[in-house]
């Protein structure tokens, strides 16, 4: 006999369980919300601006598809932004082989599509952030975010970065004269150490570790879609019920967006411990605010 309308493995059950885990997703949402303008009342954060320093644009926005969304560099915004190329129709990119242009044929075509890009401090200079329907952000476990961070801007010995940060790091904290040269440096393994690097990162402030409090403001934008980059499920999530795409597709479809405590805890075993009480306080407040557990994991 056939199975009954909403019998489990039924298209009806399936459609109802589908249903339901969006229910679930918008009820977390709207606490994530709520959590987050507590913890700004709670600690009197509305007024405390961030300290001067030179803000790349990380906000966009447009008003004819009321949103605006804000970027955290290192928390997978990759893949929000390919979202809104997708909310805007771009072409597909399936033609793309490099990662690399496919990102830049993304950040090329959104600009174009009456989509402004500011610093957080110029878009709050002149827009009312309550007259968008939809304001994005998407985070990541902070500790987490810095290791990225290092990975990325360091670890990889890119000419560019190494000649701004990685050479001072071997200079300064790891008490090493650098090699001029990035591809001189990887060959002999002179790679800035991770310990250094934090105690770097807490005397120079890049858009790439910047605190979501700085660079993002939550308390005063009061974003009502937080996205965790941990949840591959809330890129989908906000693709289909909140931008409304039909179906929606991943930048990068085989990325983990998730990094193991015992990794993490790995790196953050090299770094003295006030130096690592010093920038759990720098990310503080994004702990707080975002609702992330104390990184046990990153302290003896």
């Amino acid at each position: 006999a056939a199975a009954a309308a909403g019998e489990s493995g039924s298209p009806v059950s399936h459609q109802n369980r589908g249903q339901k885990k969006d229910e679930g997703m918008w009820s977390m949402m709207a606490s994530r919300a709520d959590h987050a303008r507590q913890v700004c009342s709670r600690l009197d954060l509305r007024k405390l601006r961030p300290p001067a320093a030179r803000q790349e644009p990380t906000v966009w926005f447009n008003k004819s598809i009321s949103l605006a969304t804000c970027r955290v560099y290192k928390s997978a915004t990759t893949e929000s932004y390919y979202l809104i190329y997708q909310l805007l129709q771009g072409p597909s990119l399936g033609s793309i082989a490099s990662e690399g242009e496919r990102w830049r044929a993304v950040t090329k075509f959104i600009p174009q599509h009456s989509v402004l890009s500011k610093s957080i401090s110029d878009f709050l200079k002149s827009e009312n952030p309550h007259e968008f329907g939809v304001r994005n952000i998407v985070v990541r476990e902070p500790f987490t975010r810095f290791i990225s961070a290092y990975k990325d801007k360091i670890l990889k010995m890119n000419q560019y970065y190494y000649g701004i940060y990685g050479k001072e790091i071997l200079r300064r904290y790891d008490h090493i004269k650098p090699p001029n040269d990035a591809n001189t440096a990887k060959a002999q393994n002179i790679i800035p150490s991770f310990s250094g690097f934090v105690e770097f990162s807490l005397n120079r402030f890049d858009a790439h570790w910047m605190p979501a409090f700085d660079s993002c403001r939550p308390c005063e934008v009061e974003y009502n879609s937080i996205i965790k980059s941990e949840s591959a499920e809330e890129f989908d999530f906000f693709g289909r019920q909140i931008l409304k795409i039909a179906h929606p597709k991943p930048f990068r479809p085989e990325q983990n967006h998730t990094s193991t405590s015992l990794t993490a805890a790995q790196y953050y075993a090299s770094v003295p411990e006030n130096l690592k009480k010093r920038l759990y306080q720098r990310y503080e407040l994004d702990f707080k605010i975002f609702n992330y557990s104390y990184p046990q994991y990153a302290f003896k």
